[in-house]
């Protein structure tokens, strides 16, 4: 049997497993923050935040702006990200809808950038 977690485990860098630590423990970030926190451009955080995309670790979403137009992509932890952090951590695995949840709890909410704490 295919494990997915074991299959994306040997695709993840040092600061991917970070990224994905800070998403599991505070839930969501802006590509923004992401990129002056752990990388040395915003166009290479962008290009490997779409390859956690694609390998279903991370959610994204775009909040809308009231006067039109959107806000930049903000990034939460996905299930299959949640259990890739509960691996490497050595903790039981979360439950099987945890991280769907938690994306749709923090979604419904006012954007963070809104308040101007992004």
């Amino acid at each position: 049997m295919d494990d997915p977690v074991l299959s994306v485990q040997v695709r993840l860098t040092d600061r991917d497993r970070l990224l994905l630590g800070w998403l599991y423990d505070h839930g969501v970030f802006t590509t923004f923050q992401l990129a002056n926190a752990l990388f040395p451009s915003l166009d290479f955080c962008q290009r490997r935040l779409a390859t956690l995309y694609k390998m279903k670790l991370v959610m994204r979403f775009h909040p809308h702006r009231p006067e039109g137009g959107s806000f930049p992509y903000h990034y939460v932890i996905a299930q299959l990200g949640a259990e890739v952090v509960a691996a490497f951590r050595g903790v039981p695995p979360p439950r099987r809808d945890r991280a769907r949840a938690e994306a749709r709890r923090r979604t419904a909410g006012p954007c963070c950038c809104r308040t101007g704490s992004a």
